[in-house]
């Protein structure tokens, strides 16, 4: 889900989710069929039913899928997803930035338990200086995959995603993909964040007591871009890492969600080419991995995700992270998100980290928790308004750590097609700790979270 553009998804939650788990993203349909949210509702709010009155051309543009193909049993989607953008900078570079991305995004519904998803997208980009230096520490762009420079500051770089979902009954559905997730209620996670590259993945999610407790098992294949030393004559593997994730999520009343998170990652490779992974990583029960205090643990995140709905419109959450038990609390999270009428939502979220995060927590060399460590505070405020395709976004962070910063960016965009969140925008970013002015342009179907406020 779009952080951009959840607005209105985001209310209807808020307004009739009593049994619904919103802190683990993405949603599935099945998740608002199974609570007290009908789908119909979410997606005459998105905007995404047919509108027969339209000529075809006219519903393809601003309403519908490019193509669809809408059987009894079957249903097809394709749609070409893009990237179009142009920059200046204030730093007094002669070069123009810019993002070119080309792809598609594919939807199968197979009956009524059968999903499967499948994308691709190829980029080019030449990127602000603060962003290339980034990705030259990194050699990933952004939550993208590994970069490929082809001159100073301009990069090729490439992203696929897929999944398979299949529920074979009312309270189990099972998903295989290669993708992302995201756990929280807020703009960061301490527990997972969609911040770092796709990754392969197996997800179990059981629904028990009438939809008041979900539990959610994750088992992940990570990977970092270091390379393990070998005797051998071939090229060295890349470090390779398992890592299984469990969530619990207790609606114990309508306003309250509390939820209890564990991830443990093991390596899955050495000097030999393989290593044994012990037997419990594989067991889904919440907690077991920490009894067992395995000394073969590359990184271990414990936490507490809460989120409470005091009075109408106003939803406070909160977030504890342990991601080494002898230290005890090394990060924490508490915000608030307020809607002040329909359409117009203000937010804002403390983060504070006491320590550095470990190395192992992380995949494709970016964290899978917050996008900073070692003794930082962030605040995050925001306000948005959405009014009919118009969006209007206003958000600015101070930090406060070793080097104390803001980052001030404000948005406004016009949602051509709602179907695939094609959107027109012109933004405006200011960074003080170099001094520098961003003014961007472009269209861009916006299916994911990209992160460039640090």
């Amino acid at each position: 889900m779009n952080k951009t553009f959840d607005l209105s998804q985001e209310r209807l939650i808020l307004e009739k989710g009593q049994s619904f788990h919103s802190a683990f993203q993405p949603y599935s349909e099945r998740d608002f069929s199974s609570s007290a949210i009908a789908i119909d509702s979410v997606q005459e709010v998105l905007s995404l039913s047919k509108r027969k009155e339209y000529s075809g051309v006219w519903r393809k543009l601003f309403y519908e899928h490019l193509f669809i193909l809408d059987s009894q049993n079957v249903k097809l989607t394709l749609d070409p997803i893009y990237h179009f953008e142009y920059t200046k900078e204030s730093d007094g570079r002669d070069e123009t930035l810019f993002k070119n991305s080309r792809g598609f995004l594919l939807l199968l519904q197979l009956g009524e338990n059968v999903a499967v998803g499948s994308s691709f997208l190829e980029n080019q980009a030449r990127l602000p200086s603060y962003v290339a230096q980034r990705v030259d520490a990194t050699d990933v762009a952004y939550g993208q995959g590994r970069v490929k420079q082809l001159d100073t500051a301009y990069y090729d770089f490439a992203m696929s995603s897929a999944y398979l979902t299949y529920s074979p009954s009312d309270w189990i559905n099972l998903t295989i993909g290669h993708g992302k997730h995201f756990i929280g209620n807020g703009f960061r996670s301490h527990l997972l964040s969609d911040l770092a590259f796709n990754y392969p993945y197996l997800k179990i999610k059981t629904n028990w007591l009438d939809g008041k407790l979900q539990y959610q098992n994750l088992f992940n294949l990570y990977q970092d871009l270091e390379r393990v030393p070998s005797n051998e004559q071939t090229e060295e593997l890349f470090e390779r890492k398992m890592g299984a994730t469990h969530y619990l999520s207790i609606i114990p009343h309508p306003k309250i969600e509390i939820g209890l998170f564990e991830s443990t990652i093991y390596p899955s490779i050495d000097t030999s080419g393989k290593q044994e992974i012990p037997f419990q990583a594989y067991v889904p029960i919440l907690f077991l991995n920490t009894l067992a205090d395995d000394s073969d643990i590359l990184a271990q995140n414990l936490g507490l995700n809460l989120s409470i709905k005091p009075i109408e419109d106003l939803m406070v959450y909160s977030q504890l992270s342990s991601q080494n038990l002898d230290e005890g609390l090394t990060s924490f999270q508490i915000g608030a998100k307020y809607f002040l009428m329909n359409g117009l939502r203000i937010g804002v979220e403390f983060n504070s980290v006491k320590t550095d995060s470990i190395f192992g927590y992380h995949h494709y060399n970016e964290s899978l928790g917050l996008p900073y460590s070692g003794n930082q505070n962030e605040i995050i405020g925001s306000a948005q308004y959405m009014w009919k395709r118009w969006n209007l976004l206003a958000r600015g962070n101070l930090y406060q750590g070793d080097v104390e910063q803001r980052f001030m960016m404000g948005e406004l965009s016009y949602m051509v097609n709602p179907a695939v969140n094609s959107n027109l925008y012109v933004n405006l970013t200011h960074r003080d700790v170099d001094n520098l002015l961003l003014f961007s342009f472009g269209w861009r179907t916006s299916l994911q979270n990209l992160y460039f406020n640090y």
